[in-house]
C-alpha cells in the first residue's frame, strides 16, 4: 500500500516495481474513513490512534502485486 506521505511519488514506485519484476495485478486508490481505516488496522496489534488518523490524511493506494514465484 502506498500511504498518504508518499502517495506524490506513486509513478516512482510503480516503475520500481515494474524495474523488479513484478506486475499489478489490481489497484485502488482511495480515501479511508474513520471506520474503514480502523478496520484495515484491526489486523496490526501495534496501531493507534494516531495511526488511524493518519490513514485517513489523503488517499492511500492499495495494489496486488504479481510474479512468478512470489510469495
Amino acid at each position: 500500500m502506498i500511504k498518504p506521505d508518499v502517495y506524490t511519488h506513486t509513478g516512482k514506485i510503480i516503475d520500481a516495481i515494474y524495474k523488479q519484476g513484478f506486475v499489478i495485478g489490481a489497484l485502488k486508490m482511495t480515501r479511508f474513513n474513520a471506520q474503514t481505516a480502523g478496520r484495515f488496522l484491526a489486523q496490526s496489534p501495534s496501531s493507534s490512534p494516531e495511526d488511524v488518523n493518519f490513514l485517513q490524511s489523503d488517499v492511500c493506494t492499495g495494489m496486488q502485486l504479481v510474479c512468478e514465484d512470489a510469495i
